[in-house]
């Protein structure tokens, strides 16, 4: 059975935000294009391997890149925090942000502070008691609240039917964890119309999203997006 067929839930409506890359994102973006075209000349790409190098883009377009070491190289990002930073001010409600990238959430996490939000943070360093607090404390306590989050971390059991916002400051490629961190506000005992808002920068990034909402398998969709960011031939 479908959950909508068993439950009586409030609608949730998904929408898409555009957010301009900086200059600095720009050049990184065209940049690292090239590197990937130069690097799979003559290889087999295998949709491991076009999901592995594309990482690199869409790494870029949140605005940290991770290099060769795994440290994080900030970007400026200055319009997509922008862009989140409004949906977070125009919500009345808890909200929960999901960043993919552990350096990226990091680097949200510590914006959403500065502009005066109450921000927990939960990824795979989150411990067992942590966690509990935090998701008590989303659910229960009387302050706004914003939860930044890896969305593998939320996938599935979890109640946080304070939110009425789910936004997704990047994409990720698994469908599976997509669909059932959306589904963490949208549970027995949510009263609110809810919003599933996804911020984008780019084609690739758009079409990524538009696999995960029309449910695609996504390896296939993965390698062919791959092939067609980097103008090679998609047979």
């Amino acid at each position: 059975f479908k959950k909508s067929d068993c439950l009586d839930l409030p609608p949730i409506t998904f929408t898409t935000l555009m957010a301009d890359m900086t200059p600095e994102q720009k050049s990184a973006y065209d940049s690292m294009r090239k590197e990937l075209v130069i690097d799979v000349r003559g290889t087999q790409i295998t949709a491991a391997h076009a999901a592995t190098k594309i990482q690199k883009l869409l790494q870029i377009s949140l605005g940290l890149v991770y290099d060769e070491f795994g440290e994080g190289l900030a970007l400026d990002a200055s319009d997509r925090l922008g862009v989140l930073d409004e949906l977070v001010d125009d919500s009345s409600n808890n909200v929960i942000v999901f960043v993919p990238y552990t350096k990226a959430l990091d680097m949200v996490a510590a914006h959403l502070r500065k502009q005066g939000n109450i921000v927990e943070v939960v990824d795979g360093r989150t411990s067992d008691t942590e966690r509990k607090r935090i998701f008590g404390e989303f659910q229960n306590a009387a302050e706004r609240r914003v939860l930044v989050a890896h969305p593998a971390t939320t996938a599935h059991g979890l109640t946080l039917t304070r939110a009425d916002l789910t936004v997704w400051y990047g994409p990720i490629t698994d469908l599976e964890i997509f669909e059932q961190a959306n589904n963490r506000m949208d549970r027995p005992g949510q009263k609110n119309a809810m919003t599933v808002a996804c911020i984008a920068s780019n084609p690739l990034e758009l079409e990524l999203y538009s696999a995960l909402k029309n449910k695609q398998m996504m390896q296939s969709t993965i390698l062919s997006m791959f092939k067609s960011e980097l103008g090679l031939p998609n047979a």
